[in-house]
């Protein structure tokens, strides 16, 4: 665990998308979805275009999925920034919910990087709707952490039932 937060440190202060990942994440969305995309940290950028292309990668084409692994941590934003981001793995790792303890909702507040981080995953998912994605997209964007579906345009998928279940943990792997 700690090695793999040594990684995620490193990647994300040397994170960069190039001109072309970026125009490739955008065509898979609509002309607002990609300005909140656009808006995006670059380490925030990358690690969605990454999640997007291991989703692909295992055979996963649907465009709402792929929509939504590119905007599951768009409420993050500018205001949590790498340091925040440290302090959130260092409060988690202590017992007592340090994070919840510190976050505040008032956007003047130096502790409302922590509100914005428990409150990310639905955050993102009411941007993602908000920026013109379907609501399909806006409920994978939302869980995008904690499940996703089984079978969405997967080679062999079911139908559309089973397309919108959310079954395994696996995704963390996936996102982490």
């Amino acid at each position: 665990m700690a090695l793999h937060r040594v990684r995620q440190f490193f990647s994300h202060v040397t994170a960069s998308v190039s001109p072309a990942d970026d125009a490739r994440a955008v065509a898979q969305l609509p002309v607002a979805g990609g300005e909140l995309y656009r808006s995006m940290p670059v380490a925030d950028r990358r690690h969605a275009l990454e999640v997007a292309d291991r989703l692909r990668a295992a055979g996963w084409t649907d465009g709402d999925l792929l929509a939504a692994a590119l905007l599951h941590d768009a409420a993050k934003g500018r205001r949590l920034g790498l340091w925040y981001r440290v302090a959130v793995v260092l409060l988690d790792a202590l017992p007592g919910h340090g994070v919840a303890r510190l976050a505040s909702p008032n956007p003047r507040s130096w502790r409302y990087p922590f509100h914005l981080q428990l409150q990310h995953v639905e955050r993102s998912a009411a941007a993602a709707e908000s920026a013109g994605c379907s609501v399909r997209t806006a409920d994978l964007s939302g869980p995008m952490r904690k499940s996703m579906p089984t079978s969405a345009s997967r080679p062999g998928g079911a139908g559309r039932k089973e397309r919108h279940s959310a079954c395994s943990n696996s995704t963390a792997s996936i996102t982490a």
